[in-house]
């Protein structure tokens, strides 16, 4: 396979459909479930218990907390997508942007719907900017071995991430 262009490399269905959905879990758990699981020192998750539509690009750059906050929402929302992007990528980097768009738009809507954290412009933006940033890393080389690192990688992080969470719903319940 060395050598072979994106379309002679051959994704199984099975790891395509395996990949896509530790895709969707990775960012539900990082977009609304931040509104249910506190990480130290990063977010509190009473403070994304709230239904906010914020539809000002790049307002989060000039009104923070900290000096890091926009920061960390630019590449964090970068890192959750790019992964869509490249797992979703066929054959057009367009079509797999609008994907991400309309996935993000999704996550959006649900994290409005739910109260569970803020519906934003610059989350839009910097999560379809992702997908694309995938899709065309994608169009140059999709490999099933990075498929498989991603899910290894996103499973390395959920585990503990959920294990927090699940800490944090015990701890509430007691």
């Amino acid at each position: 396979m060395r050598g072979a262009s994106v379309a002679q490399v051959k994704i199984s269905p099975a790891l395509y459909t395996l990949s896509l959905t530790v895709a969707a879990a990775f960012v539900l758990a990082f977009t609304v479930g931040k509104a249910y699981i506190s990480v130290p020192g990063l977010w509190d998750a009473a403070a994304h218990q709230i239904q906010q539509i914020r539809l000002d690009p790049f307002v989060s750059f000039q009104h923070y907390r900290v000096w890091w906050g926009p920061w960390f929402n630019l590449f964090g929302n970068l890192a959750l997508f790019v992964p869509v992007g490249y797992i979703a990528y066929r054959r057009s980097v367009a079509a797999t942007t609008c994907f991400c768009f309309l996935a993000s738009l999704t996550v959006e809507s649900l994290q409005y719907l739910l109260a569970a954290g803020y519906s934003d412009m610059d989350d839009l933006i910097f999560n379809t900017t992702g997908g694309l940033i995938g899709a065309a890393a994608a169009s140059l080389h999709k490999s099933p071995t990075a498929m498989w690192l991603f899910n290894a990688c996103a499973v390395v992080i959920l585990v503990p991430y959920l294990s927090l969470g699940a800490n944090q719903l015990a701890a509430f319940i007691a």
